[in-house]
């Protein structure tokens, strides 16, 4: 059996303790790494190293007209922000935002960096859901169907960065593995800036990292595009998964700002489906949902200093 040790006797200050060897003063601390990665907590119960969220944080659920920032995050005792739910988990961790149906929750650019390196999924909530999950017998046709009522997740431009209105950022960094995913929400990019406000082109793009790899997966989403920022940024080789995803309104806007370097996977799933047909097995229905040629439109010409790769239907 392989022992670490971590304190030494000479590391031991005599002054932290009473004449009886018992511990009353400061103690005995050791350094937990700030780098990135680091997967060594410091829970209530002792130290663990996973990705795992804690219990208490691990799944919340956000009510943007009934919920509040000081409740437990419980279905029962909603949060009222996305941000908050970010606040409460840490770096290097998985965990569940649930967002009441039918309402529209802001994610801001002036929360800067708080989703950074957070492992996250993000889905809907609500008494449609509770239904399509009995007919669907709890698989993700539920997230795929017509009958739920979608929550909203708007980006919103409310900071400024050099003169210039910041973007809304969720990225990952350094973690290949690890993989965001939307669950049945309206991804709205639509949210028009100030009309005199000039585009920071380094940011230029709300979801992804201009330097880094991404990996992101949405299941029976809906996508609300801006006319000329678009929803991805992207470098190094990224992956994004499409599954059972249809743009409203059909799309003309900006799907992905390429940088050099990128390389993208973009693997569709559940496309090109026909609009009110059954999904097998339960009374739910399938949504139209776009050709190949549709995302081959958007993405546009290659270039020398990127590439993407089309899979799938």
């Amino acid at each position: 059996m392989t022992t670490l040790k971590i304190i030494t006797v000479d590391d031991l200050n005599q002054n932290s303790f009473n004449n009886d060897g018992s511990f009353q003063k400061g103690g005995i601390t050791v350094a937990i790494s700030p780098a990135e990665g680091n997967l060594l907590k410091q829970y209530s119960n002792g130290l663990y190293v996973g990705t795992e969220a804690k219990e208490n944080t691990s799944n919340l659920f956000v009510d943007s007209q009934n919920g509040s920032d000081t409740n437990t995050g419980t279905r029962v005792n909603p949060l009222r922000t996305i941000k908050e739910c970010f606040i409460r988990n840490e770096p290097n961790t998985s965990f569940t935002i649930n967002l009441m149906e039918g309402q529209t929750h802001g994610w801001r650019s002036s929360w800067l960096n708080y989703t950074k390196n957070k492992n996250f999924t993000i889905k809907t909530y609500g008494e449609s859901i509770d239904a399509a999950l009995t007919q669907s017998q709890g698989n993700w046709n539920c997230w795929r169907s017509k009958e739920i009522l979608r929550a909203t997740v708007q980006f919103i431009c409310d900071s400024i960065v050099n003169l210039k209105y910041a973007k809304p950022q969720s990225y990952l960094s350094g973690s290949g593995n690890l993989t965001n995913m939307f669950m049945g929400v309206i991804i709205d990019s639509s949210h028009q800036e100030p009309s005199d406000s000039v585009i920071e082109d380094s940011i230029a793009g709300y979801i992804g990292n201009e330097i880094l790899g991404q990996n992101f997966r949405f299941i029976g989403c809906e996508f609300k595009l801006h006319n000329r920022i678009a929803l991805f940024r992207l470098g190094d080789v990224s992956t994004i998964r499409i599954d059972a995803c249809q743009f409203n309104p059909p799309s003309n806007g900006k799907l992905i700002q390429f940088h050099t370097g990128a390389n993208l996977n973009l693997v569709l799933t559940n496309n090109n489906q026909t609009d009110g047909s059954e999904y097998s097995g339960s009374t739910l229905h399938k949504r139209g949902t776009p050709t190949r040629q549709v995302w081959q439109d958007l993405l546009g010409e290659q270039s020398q200093s990127y590439k993407y790769t089309i899979y799938g239907e």
